[in-house]
């Protein structure tokens, strides 16, 4: 887990000595086996809780992304029509959504460009660019399995199915599919 996202929760994220220090119960002194026994409820419950906020803080956190649905969409500087026009990207091209403005989209690019797109312009269709020189897309997840084919960089490869482990399974608009490094690869 990131260190700041643990900071943010607790600097331990040890929530049952968290609830040992704020109650008058304890394993020792004295304590009745009742209330070793709430304790030990409440510990788990604390734990329970303290999972159950991970889980939804990593999935409030979880980058969203989103495929430019047209041939050459333009990218502004502002969430207008009259803003600058900054650039034009092509259909299917990878963007990461980062706030909302009415009809208008603030996104970030490959290249780690902020700029705004309108919201009709984008697709929920899941696509990522290749990264490098030269992606080998091969047949399994593994680097000893055959190449399928291989991609050049900035080439748009349509999502088949989400990452597992350090792979991802691709296809190319021409049909073929197979599987490439996650870190070869931007729109995840």
């Amino acid at each position: 887990m990131d260190p700041a996202l643990r900071a943010l929760i607790h600097p331990t994220l040890d929530f049952s000595s968290w609830i040992a220090k704020r109650s008058n119960l304890a394993f020792d002194s004295g304590a009745t086996d009742k209330g070793r026994g709430c304790f030990a409820a409440l510990a788990v419950t604390a734990r329970l809780i303290g999972i159950a906020y991970l889980v939804f803080l990593g999935s409030a956190w979880a980058a969203e992304f989103r495929s430019v649905a047209v041939n050459g969409a333009i990218l502004y500087d502002g969430p207008s029509f009259k803003a600058t026009r900054v650039y034009l990207v092509g259909k299917q091209y990878p963007l990461e959504v980062i706030s909302r403005s009415g009809e208008w989209i603030k996104v970030r690019d490959a290249n780690g460009d902020l700029s705004w797109i309108a919201a009709n312009t984008l697709s929920e269709k899941r696509t990522v660019l290749v990264t490098v020189a030269v992606a080998d897309i091969r047949e399994a997840p593994q680097e000893t399995s055959a190449i399928v084919f291989r991609a050049e960089k900035n080439v748009v490869l349509d999502l088949v199915e989400p990452p597992s482990s350090t792979w991802i399974r691709v296809r190319h608009r021409d049909g073929q599919s197979g599987y490439v490094r996650l870190d070869q690869i931007w729109g995840l």
